[in-house]
């Protein structure tokens, strides 16, 4: 198993610009760092792949990841919590709305779609968002 880095913290931009390219999630951007400099050394850092797998899976969910670039980050993390000896959580699938958030969108589409009123629209996510968890 390869070393992993102990220290914990944020990282100095000065750290962060030594890195290598292939230290990061999205090399090309230089996003989502999962290594650290240690004596010179690029190492793995669990604390900042998990940080990574968690602030992509949030990116995507905004609209502002591609799910390409999402499985691309989360593969890479789960590559280096494996090295670093920590469990990689697998996903089956990328995020998704949950089933009350589903149900709540179905019963005001529904609404809106059959010319409710406001008061109406109100009544039918409650309806909609009732006991689905």
């Amino acid at each position: 198993m390869k070393a992993c880095s102990t220290r914990a913290g944020r990282m100095a931009a000065k750290e962060r610009n030594r890195l290598p390219a292939r230290a990061f999630g999205l090399p090309k951007t230089r996003a989502y760092p999962m290594f650290r400099m240690v004596a010179g050394k690029p190492l793995p850092d669990a604390e900042h792949a998990a940080n990574a797998k968690a602030r992509a899976t949030e990116q995507l969910e905004r609209g502002r990841l591609t799910k390409k670039q999402w499985a691309q980050i989360t593969r890479k993390a789960d590559k280096v919590l494996a090295m670093c000896g920590k469990e990689a959580r697998q996903r089956k699938r990328s995020p998704s709305l949950s089933k009350l958030e589903r149900a709540c969108r179905a019963a005001v589409a529904d609404c809106v779609k059959r010319g409710c009123s406001a008061a109406e629209i109100r009544a039918a996510v409650d309806r909609g968002c009732r006991g689905v968890r």
